[in-house]
């Protein structure tokens, strides 16, 4: 690794984020300019040099390393880093780094978060099957912990990209298994260490409290249902909650589960070190362990109280909204979710999107340039978004339409072009100076005005892959009561939003990838689905004249937008909200995926009757050919009855005027007016969530997520005419509950309480 490869790595395992081929965010100062510039000297040197005034020793301090790495390596400087284990007095587990790292350690203060000078304190190796090191787990003085992983060219690389996650003391814990022994998993290293001195097989995941990964309940779940997992959960709040989450997770894979918490202390350590033994942990009842978990977690409506604090917000369902596409990103690996908030300027869109700061990247310029191409120079490299990005990663864009407004017709179809490689998991581009290769799977969350809809090209060429949530039009009320909440956002605000909407996203990514889809919900978002793909169809128009339509209407097909709302449902089921409050969420989401005009037009044709033009315009609030354009497009879509022959002015013969009448007609109009109107439980969805039944089988209790307020989803009646109003949204309803009560099965019992604010 050459000195200027070593130091962008530095940067990107710093989090410092590269805005053009040489410009980095400064690691030693709160940089928001990109004031670092970092290139390559003629003798191999790195030159880093800092506009707002750092040293350089500040800049390599601030990233963990010394001048020294600013050079090229010279024999004999630093060797092997297996060659130099070494004990470390208080620890007999653990081993220092190579020569000099704790030297360089002593400088890495603001690197991790902390003040003064650190010290390596003990090391714990992570093992594979086999004793293979993969990476370790650094407890540094004062209190902090880091990961590293042996490099290539006997340096210690400070990152775990690319590193397979294990449990520590695989090794020992794949051998009780096979013995039939049980398993302790403690908080920490500490606490392994405390129960091995007990006697016992003891394990822990790394990097501590709400970091438990699918893979680590994979290994345990080879144990077999006789042999015991002891779970000994901390005496705090976060104890608790990760207590909480991994012992659901083994009871979920089959395992058999016992909760303690420690006796005297805090942890297993403490409990052990007071003289206490293994047979005095204190029994834990699950019940109240998860009443006292579910207490101390942030909430959604937390981060609503905290961006409420500095703007209005009547509506937060897109506060929801960025949440889930945030989650998908971090919990599935099938195609990305792609979600575009759409709203007027100052509407809180982008307030909503910066929230993500922590954990997304933020574009502001969107260009195929920008994307992946290479550096300028005599040694060019790769370089834009993608390749700052890596394989994986959440990105923020601030504001869509200046890619809409692009003059260069070309660009503008090459970066469309560019995205939509981009959602399909690979782009390759051939330029001057070569190749170029990216594969990986990128999470798009972008804001954009009502513009949006004035542009077909869009819509045509990317809009499949959106998923849009229309922030409401406001009121003059609520405009007021937006102009008076208004104040300039402090940056503890800011910082403190940013910090729930990690710790949201992080909990509940990990819930995500655990939670099974009620048959019923996923039928209705099958229904969502195919009336969405109707709707927004692409309706090649001519560019001249009066506009008409010149070809086929090209419809989509339904599994792509199925998928993507099944990843939203995933994502906000496991932020706790309700199942019917979920399709509510995925009800929106797919409707204002349907542009504007077309969708207005649906609901004033729901209520089944027929309509003229000027009609349509009246009750849509549109100019007249805005209407009719829509009702045009309906009908090459197949969605819509119009007149046999008509022509651009609807008059008769004799010059006389005469209305022409449009309606909603074809297959499909039963399903187009439950999904408007609100009503998920139409004869389709009951026959989907049938076939689905059969397909999946009978569903046991112990490996499917069923919430809370839905355990009967499976025993409503579907009745052949309507059983009423439905007993908690009051509208037209097919199925009565288990009571015999008019109701939804995705709507939630009629209790003022499990409403969602």
């Amino acid at each position: 690794m050459t000195p200027l490869e070593r130091i962008r790595s530095a940067l990107e395992a710093h989090d410092s984020r590269r805005h053009s081929a040489n410009g980095w965010q400064c690691p030693a100062h709160q940089d928001r300019r990109a004031s670092l510039s970092v290139t390559e000297g003629q003798d191999g040197r790195a030159l880093l040099h800092c506009h707002a005034g750092c040293a350089p020793d500040q800049v390599v301090g601030a990233l963990g390393l010394t001048l020294q790495d600013l050079f090229p390596p010279r024999t004999g400087l630093d060797g092997p880093w297996a060659a130099s284990e070494r004990k470390t007095p208080g620890d007999s587990n653990a081993h220092a780094g190579p020569p000099g790292e704790t030297r360089r350690l002593n400088q890495i203060g603001t690197s991790i978060g902390t003040t003064g000078h650190e010290t390596i304190v003990a090391t714990y190796d992570y093992l594979d099957e086999r004793g293979t090191l993969l990476y370790q787990v650094v407890r540094l003085a004062p209190k902090g912990f880091r990961q590293r992983r042996p490099g290539s060219n006997g340096r210690w690389v400070w990152n775990l990209k690319g590193t397979r996650r294990v449990l520590y003391r695989l090794p020992a814990v794949v051998a009780a298994i096979s013995r039939g022994e049980t398993i302790w998993v403690a908080e920490g290293e500490k606490d392994v260490h405390a129960l091995e001195q007990a006697g016992v097989t003891a394990t822990c995941n790394p990097m501590g409290a709400g970091k438990w990964r699918p893979e680590y309940t994979d290994t345990l779940a080879t144990a077999e249902p006789s042999t015991w997992i002891t779970l000994v959960a901390d005496s705090d709040e976060a104890g608790h909650r990760h207590a909480t989450d991994v012992a659901q997770r083994l009871q979920q894979a089959g395992c058999t589960v016992r909760l303690v918490q420690p006796a005297h202390g805090k942890d297993a350590h403490d409990h052990l070190a007071a003289g206490l033994g293994l047979d005095q942990f204190q029994p834990l009842d699950p019940a109240t362990l998860q009443q006292t978990a579910a207490a101390g977690g942030p909430t959604v409506q937390d981060l609503v109280d905290t961006l409420a604090s500095y703007q209005h917000l009547d509506d937060p369902g897109h506060v929801w909204f960025a949440l889930a596409v945030a989650i998908s990103s971090a919990a599935f690996d099938d195609e990305p979710l792609w979600g575009m908030l759409v709203g007027a300027p100052s509407s809180g869109k982008t307030e909503t999107a910066r929230a993500l700061g922590n954990i997304a990247g933020h574009i502001d310029d969107l260009t195929a340039a920008g994307l992946l191409t290479w550096t300028r120079g005599k040694d060019p490299k790769p370089s834009g978004a993608l390749m700052r990005i890596g394989k994986r990663g959440l990105t923020t864009i601030g504001d869509f339409s200046t890619v809409l407004a692009q003059s260069n017709k070309g660009n503008r179809d090459l970066l469309y072009s560019m995205l939509r490689r981009v959602y399909d998991g690979s782009l390759d581009r051939d330029l001057a100076a070569g190749k170029l290769h990216w594969r990986g799977r990128l999470t798009l969350l972008a804001c954009c005005t009502p513009i949006i809809d004035d542009y077909s090209s869009h819509a045509d060429a990317l809009g499949p892959r959106w998923l849009y949530y229309r922030i409401h039009t406001r009121d003059t009320h609520t405009k007021r009561a937006m102009g008076l909440a208004a104040r300039l956002p402090s940056k503890q605000g800011r910082a403190h939003a940013a910090e729930l909407a990690e710790q949201l996203v992080e909990q509940a990514a990990d819930r995500a990838r655990t939670i099974t889809i009620p048959i019923q919900l996923h039928a209705a978002l099958v229904d969502l689905a195919i009336v969405c793909c109707y709707a927004r169809a692409a309706v090649p128009r001519s560019g001249y004249g009066h506009r008409e339509i010149t070809s086929m209407a090209i419809v989509e097909d339904p599994p792509r937008l199925t998928k993507q709302l099944i990843q939203l449902a995933h994502a906000t089921l496991a932020l706790g909200a309700p199942t019917g409050h979920a399709y509510q969420l995925c009800r929106h989401a797919a409707l204002d995926s349907i542009p504007q005009a077309r969708r207005r037009v649906l609901e004033v044709l729901a209520d089944r009757g027929e309509h003229a033009v000027s009609e349509v315009a009246r009750e849509v609030g549109a100019h007249r050919q805005v209407a009719r354009f829509a009702l045009e497009e309906l009908a090459a879509a197949g969605l819509l009855a119009f007149p046999v022959s008509y022509d651009e002015d609807e008059t008769g013969q004799g010059g006389s005027w005469t209305p022409r009448s449009w309606r909603l007609d074809g297959p499909d109009t039963d399903l187009i007016v439950s999904v408007l109107t609100g009503s998920p439980d139409t004869k389709s969805t009951f026959l989907i969530s049938q076939s689905l039944k059969k397909e999946e089988g009978p569903r046991s209790k112990s490996t499917s997520h069923v919430s809370d307020d839905q355990p009967e989803q499976d025993s409503f009646n579907f009745t052949d005419g309507p059983a009423g109003q439905c007993v908690s949204c009051h509208r037209e309803c097919y199925s009565t509950d288990p009571d015999g009560r008019p109701r939804h099965p995705l709507c939630p019992p009629p209790d003022p309480r499990r409403h969602m604010r």
